[in-house]
């Protein structure tokens, strides 16, 4: 190995090996690396189908994708299936225009996603980022505002009085509500309105919030302060054949008073005053039933056994004068 010619010879046959094995790996390498671009092709064409279909028929779209960072890809193809799906193609030529599928995919909260994920609509997810923001939009999604309500049924005033409260149940509950009743509600302070709204069923505070929609406002404030005090007796006005009947009264405050008398026992004086008033046309007569159904069966009962009484002792000695006149008569023949 120590001469050149035996050095020079040693070369030439390690080059020669050596060029064959890595023409050999590079035709290999070639090979595997065309299959897998290939591969990788074919999932990212099935992956974005939709996508790359309109980038083919439109030219302003095609432009559009070719500024997409690749990590935008998953939400865009995303996007477009929402925008499809409830919009149709001109829906999504529309947002291209607008910007809003720029926005959309470049600046949409991850929150204000998951709301157009659930709703089907990015309309949706739009209309609450505007109304939250960045700030309240994951605590919309957290307390699960936007199954529960509309955006367009919030100022982001309104819609900030409502998660100040931090409390699931209230804003669940309140969140059902309309706006006006929302309104009339939010006069309460927070321990109030807590205190109430875990007080009463749903079905309960639906009711008073009509209540509050429907009444001017000196009845319901006195309603209001009543439950509010005493949860419990908005039983007595959860009934909607009750709500009419107030709603239909001429004297509404003078109504809820009816209904807010708190007497358990029969009183012929409160009765009588109640009667008064519908019988003024004050109050729908309804509500004097809806009150005093046991009074009014009690006295009913009382008149009953007035009339069987007087009917006894006008007509219940006939039969006694007939008999005693038909022995008289008997006799004289007799004789």
């Amino acid at each position: 190995m120590k001469s050149k010619a035996t050095k020079d010879k040693v070369r030439d046959e390690l080059a020669g090996m050596l060029e064959e094995h890595i023409g050999d790996s590079i035709r290999e390498i070639s090979t595997t690396t065309a299959a897998r671009v290939v591969e990788i092709w074919t999932d990212f064409r099935r992956a974005h189908a939709k996508v790359l279909e309109l980038a083919e028929r439109n030219e302003n779209f095609k432009r559009f994708l070719d500024q997409i960072k690749g990590a935008d890809m998953p939400r865009l193809d995303e996007l477009v299936g929402l925008i499809l799906a409830g919009e149709g193609e001109p829906g999504v030529a529309h947002r291209l225009a607008d910007g809003s599928l720029h926005r959309a995919v470049t600046a949409l909260p991850v929150e204000a996603m998951e709301i157009a994920r659930e709703s089907r609509s990015l309309e949706t997810a739009f209309k609450w980022w505007a109304v939250a923001g960045d700030d309240n939009l994951p605590q919309v999604v957290a307390f699960e505002l936007n199954r529960r309500a509309d955006p367009q049924s919030f100022s982001k005033a309104s819609l900030q009085r409502l998660l100040a409260l931090q409390d699931r149940v209230t804003i669940m509950r309140l969140a059902a509500l309309s706006p006006s009743a929302r309104e009339s509600l939010f006069e309460l302070d927070g321990g109030e309105l807590k205190r109430l709204a875990r007080s009463l069923e749903e079905s309960e505070l639906d009711g008073l919030s009509r209540y509050l929609t429907a009444l001017p406002a000196a009845p319901a404030q006195r309603l209001l302060r009543v439950i509010v005090q005493s949860p419990q007796r908005m039983a007595a006005f959860a009934k909607p054949a009750v709500r009419e009947a107030i709603i239909a009264s001429s004297d509404q405050l003078a109504a809820v008073g009816v209904m807010l008398n708190t007497s358990t026992m029969p009183n012929p004086a409160v009765v009588y005053g109640d009667v008064q008033l519908a019988l003024d046309g004050r109050i729908a007569p309804r509500l004097i039933w809806e009150k005093h159904a046991l009074s009014l069966a009690i006295g009913a009962l009382l008149m009953a056994m007035l009339v069987l009484v007087l009917r006894r002792l006008l007509v219940g000695s006939r039969p006694k004068v007939i008999l005693q006149q038909a022995a008289m008569a008997a006799g004289k023949k007799g004789r």
